[in-house]
C-alpha cells in the first residue's frame, strides 16, 4: 500500500540534498506567491491579503495578542466583544495557532497587524508547497512531479478563493500533506516516532481549523481502513493506539470549549439547511470560478466570462462556497495517468479522491442549482459532534490533495522517460500554475481609512465600552466586522460583534428597546429607524445598564439620510458630540 520509493545514499550526502531541496522548493513557492497574491506584495504591511473576512480574522490575531499579554489565557472567552455579558468563541473560527504565532511575532518581532497576517499567510503557502512537495517526493522520488503536485495543491482554485474571501483559518493548510505522508509511512514501518509525528501534524491542523480538522479526521480514517488488511494485527494497533491517545491529548484544548459550550447553541445542532447552502454543485468541480480574477478565463474576446456567470447564477446558496475547480490540467494529466494503466499506484488515492468528491457534494445533489437526490453525507447529522459540520464544500481540499497525488505519479512516470519528459513535465506545472492563476488578488486596506481619533480611545487608562451605531450583532452583511477591525486600533470593549456562530443568549442586548430601534437592518430587515418619545426616553436607562462610555456613529454604514436621523436622536440623548470626522460622530457619557 502506498509504495514509498527509496535509494540507498550515503546519510550525511542525502541530509545535505533534502536541506538543498527544501531551501530550493521554499524558494520556489514564495516566488510563486508573490505572483499569485500580487499587488499585495507592494502593500505587504499595510493591506491584508485578500478581503470579506479579512477583518474578523485579523481580529482573531489581535485578540490572542492582546489575551495573552493581558493574562487572559481562555482564547474561547471574551468580554471586548458583545458588551457587557461577553460571548464563547467555542464554535467561531478562531484558529489557535495561527493566534498564537501572531501573537509571538506581534511581541517580538513588533509586526503589525496587516504584516502579521500576511506573514502567516506567506507561511501557509511555503509550508502547503513543502508539505506536498514532501508527501509525492517520498511516494515518488522525483522531484519535478513533486514541484507539480505542490503547486496544485498550493494554488488550487479552492485554496485560493478561500485566499480571496479571507478565510485565514480554511487555508491554513500546511499540515495536511504531512499527516498524510507519517500516516502512510506509519502504516508502512510502524515505527512509533510516525505515530507520534502524525498525531502532532493532526493536532496542529486542528489548532488551525476544526473544519480542517473534521476533513483531516476523515481522511485518517480512509487511511485506516486501506491499510487495516496489509499488516499484522499486533503492530498495526500499538502504533494506531499510540497515534489515537497522543492525538486526543493533543486535540482537547480545542474540542473542549466546543462540548462544554454546545446548550448554547442549539441550532448548531440541525445543520440541513446550512449544509445545503454550503454544498458543492456538481458543475463547479468542471467549470472554472465565477468570482476570481482569472486572466485566462476572463479573454472577453472568448464570451467565456458572460457564459460562466450565467451558470454560476443558477448555482443554489452560498456562492462563496461553490469555488471547487479541479482544473483542466489536472483532469487531462489524471485520464491519461489512467489510461496507461498505473492502477497499481494510484488505486488508493483514486480511492480517496472518491471518497471526498461524494462528501463535499453535501446531504443531497445539486446540479446547475437543482436539488436531487440525498448524499451520504447526510449520514454526519446522525452522529455525535460531527453533526454540527456545515460547510461541506470545503472538504474539497482533501480531494484537491488525492488528485494532486495521482498527477504526481503520473508527472514521475513521464520524467521517467528521458530529457524531453522533464521538458514536457516543467510545462505542464507551468500550465497549471497558469490556469490557477489569480490576478490582481484584492486586499484589504481598510485600517488606512479609519478615524484617528481610535488612537486617543486607545490611550483611555480605563476600560471604555463602545457602542457602535448602527448596532450590528450578526456581521456578515454588516458593519460588524468592520467594528472588529476599529477595536484593534481603540483597544476598548465594544457591544457587537461577528463571530462565526452567534449564541441566541448574545441577541440579549437587543432586549433594550433604544439598542433594538438603532440595528443595523440585515438580511431582509427593512424597518425603517423611528424613535417615539418615549423611547427616546428610555434611552439613557438602556445605556446606563450596559454600561456604555462611548457612542460613536458610523457615517460610512449609513445613507446620508439615516446619518442625518440618527445623529439627532442621539444628540437629543446625549447632546453635543466630543468629536466628529468624515468618518464617525463621537459621544462620551459621564459615568
Amino acid at each position: 500500500m502506498f509504495r514509498e520509493r527509496t535509494l540507498p545514499t550515503s546519510p550525511v550526502k542525502d541530509c545535505k540534498r533534502e536541506i538543498i531541496e527544501i531551501v530550493g522548493v521554499a524558494l520556489l513557492f514564495f516566488l510563486l506567491f508573490i505572483i499569485a497574491t500580487y499587488p499585495t506584495i507592494t502593500v505587504f504591511d499595510s493591506h491584508f491579503i485578500g478581503g470579506g473576512d479579512t477583518s474578523q480574522n485579523a481580529w482573531n490575531l489581535w485578540w490572542a495578542h492582546w489575551a495573552i499579554s493581558h493574562g487572559h489565557f481562555s482564547l474561547y472567552d471574551t468580554s471586548m466583544l458583545y458588551y457587557p455579558e461577553g460571548v464563547t468563541l467555542a464554535f467561531h473560527t478562531l484558529s489557535p495557532f495561527n493566534g498564537i504565532l501572531g501573537a509571538t511575532l506581534q511581541a517580538l518581532v513588533k509586526t503589525n497587524l496587516p504584516l502579521t497576517y500576511n506573514l502567516l499567510t506567506l507561511l501557509t503557502f511555503v509550508g502547503s508547497g513543502i508539505a506536498m512537495y514532501l508527501l509525492v517526493r517520498s511516494l515518488t522520488s522525483c522531484p519535478l512531479a513533486a514541484i507539480v503536485s505542490g503547486i496544485i495543491f498550493t494554488f488550487s482554485p479552492f485554496r485560493m478563493s478561500r485566499v480571496y474571501f479571507g478565510n485565514l483559518e480554511v487555508y491554513s493548510t500546511q499540515f495536511i500533506p504531512l499527516l498524510a505522508l507519517l500516516l502512510i509511512k506509519m502504516q508502512r514501518a510502524h515505527r512509533i516516532r510516525y505515530a507520534v509525528g502524525a498525531a502532532i501534524m493532526l493536532a496542529l491542523t486542528t489548532w488551525c481549523s476544526l473544519e480542517l480538522a473534521f476533513g483531516a479526521g476523515l481522511l485518517t480514517c480512509v487511511l485506516f481502513l486501506l491499510g487495516i488488511k496489509s499488516y499484522k494485527r499486533r503492530d498495526w494497533l500499538h502504533t494506531w493506539a499510540i497515534f489515537g491517545i497522543t492525538s486526543f491529548g493533543l486535540i482537547l484544548p480545542v474540542a473542549m470549549p466546543m462540548l462544554l459550550h454546545r446548550q448554547g447553541f442549539p441550532m448548531e445542532a440541525n445543520q440541513l439547511a446550512a449544509s445545503m447552502r454550503n454544498s458543492a454543485d456538481l458543475l463547479g468541480f468542471v467549470i472554472p470560478d465565477n468570482t476570481l480574477n482569472s486572466p485566462l478565463w476572463n479573454w472577453s474576446a472568448l464570451g467565456i466570462k458572460p457564459w460562466i456567470s450565467q451558470i454560476y447564477a443558477q448555482f443554489y446558496g452560498n456562492p462563496c462556497e461553490k469555488t471547487v475547480f479541479l482544473g483542466y490540467t489536472v483532469l487531462g494529466i489524471i485520464v491519461v495517468t489512467m489510461l496507461r494503466g498505473h492502477w497499481r499506484l494510484i488505486w488508493q488515492w483514486l480511492g480517496i479522491a472518491v471518497v471526498f468528491f461524494v462528501l463535499c457534494l453535501g446531504p443531497m445533489l445539486q446540479i446547475g442549482g437543482e436539488i436531487l437526490v440525498g448524499m451520504p453525507y447526510r449520514l454526519f447529522f446522525y452522529l455525535p459532534f460531527l453533526k454540527y459540520g456545515r460547510t461541506p464544500s470545503r472538504l474539497a481540499i482533501y480531494l484537491v490533495l488525492a488528485l494532486a497525488v495521482i498527477v504526481g505519479y503520473g508527472v514521475a512516470r513521464l520524467c521517467r522517460r528521458g530529457k524531453a519528459g522533464y521538458y514536457i513535465a516543467g510545462f505542464l506545472g507551468l500550465l497549471v500554475f497558469l490556469e490557477f492563476l489569480v490576478i490582481p488578488l484584492r486586499s484589504d486596506g481598510s485600517l488606512l481609512k479609519i478615524s484617528p481619533y481610535y488612537a486617543i480611545l486607545a490611550q483611555q487608562e480605563t476600560e471604555s465600552p463602545i457602542l457602535d451605531v448602527p448596532v450590528d450583532l450578526y456581521g456578515a452583511q454588516g458593519p460588524a466586522g468592520s467594528y472588529m477591525l476599529y477595536q484593534t486600533v481603540h483597544q476598548q470593549p465594544i457591544v457587537g460583534g461577528y463571530i462565526s456562530r452567534t449564541p441566541p443568549s448574545a441577541l440579549s442586548i437587543f432586549e433594550y428597546p433604544f439598542i433594538h430601534q438603532l440595528r443595523a437592518r440585515l438580511y431582509n430587515d427593512h424597518e425603517p429607524y423611528a424613535f417615539s418619545s418615549e423611547l427616546i426616553a428610555a434611552a439613557e436607562s438602556d445605556l446606563e445598564a450596559l454600561g456604555i462610555h462611548y457612542v460613536i456613529l458610523h457615517k460610512d454604514a449609513l445613507s446620508e439620510q439615516e446619518a442625518v436621523l440618527l445623529y439627532d436622536v442621539i444628540y437629543e440623548v446625549l447632546a453635543d458630540p466630543i468629536h466628529e470626522d468624515q468618518y464617525i460622530v463621537v459621544w462620551e457619557r459621564d459615568l
